[in-house]
């Protein structure tokens, strides 16, 4: 999301053509326009498979390839990205999953489709006047590395007992942990599937992302992208638990 926000963003910018290459896979098995408008003067692309990386820059004819590594090397900041212009005659691509493209914090040209908007709205109670506790786990092991259910705990043990807080998670075993601990404190938005490979899942991951912007806080995982979005999208401070 931040890298495609940041594509389009600084496609706007240049006043040049942009195209959105969106793998359907097991890894993320779900059509763009399930959870975003198509926003206008994109050409969009959806594969049903892997790409093959490589293949696609020698077909789409790129001059220039900016991936993670050169995003790193080149540390880029915001003066950085604000000035930066590409030879007219440069078909550039992009692989990242980082905002490189500087832009105010709220302000984004992703934008949900009506449907998922509307079930946003219906589920406000369950975010309005909570903290957000984004705990990431399953494959990133940095996370489960560094942040530790027990400094959750640390740290919401702290808070006022009246608070409530949203949970959002990928792993049952953390909603339950957090249920025992906290009881109708907890609210979470009920998943139907947590696996990839079905479209449900992201879905619902979306929504939880989107809830957990509209938090008045949220408290999440050390490296966690999901939780630089929300943050990102609700303009909301962001505390990272992280153990040294």
């Amino acid at each position: 999301m931040q890298c495609i926000d940041s594509c389009i963003g600084l496609s706007r910018k240049l006043n040049c053509e942009l195209q959105i290459l969106w793998p359907i896979n097991e890894q993320l098995n779900c059509p763009f326009d399930r959870l975003f408008e198509v926003p206008e003067g994109v050409d969009l692309v959806q594969v049903d498979r892997w790409v093959d990386q490589r293949s696609h820059i020698d077909g789409f004819g790129a001059t220039r390839v900016l991936d993670n590594e050169f995003f790193g090397a080149n540390k880029p900041g915001a003066s950085f990205w604000n000035d930066f212009s590409f030879d007219p005659m440069d078909r550039v691509f992009i692989k990242g999953y980082h905002r490189f493209y500087a832009r105010k914090y709220g302000d984004t040209c992703l934008n949900p489709t009506a449907e998922v908007i509307a079930k946003v709205t219906e589920n406000m109670h369950l975010v309005d006047g909570c903290l957000g506790v984004h705990v990431r786990r399953t494959d990133h092991k940095h996370a489960i590395e560094a942040s530790k259910t027990e400094d959750y705990f640390s740290l919401l043990d702290a808070r006022p007992k009246e608070e409530c807080f949203f949970l959002s998670t990928d792993d049952t075993a953390e909603e339950s942990a957090f249920r025992d601990r906290y009881g109708d404190r907890v609210k979470i938005y009920q998943k139907r599937s947590f696996m990839r490979s079905e479209s449900a899942a992201i879905e619902d991951a979306f929504m939880d992302m989107l809830l957990l912007s509209r938090c008045t806080a949220i408290i999440a995982s050390a490296g966690s992208t999901f939780s630089a979005c929300a943050a990102f999208i609700g303009n909301r401070l962001l505390h990272r638990v992280v153990r040294w």
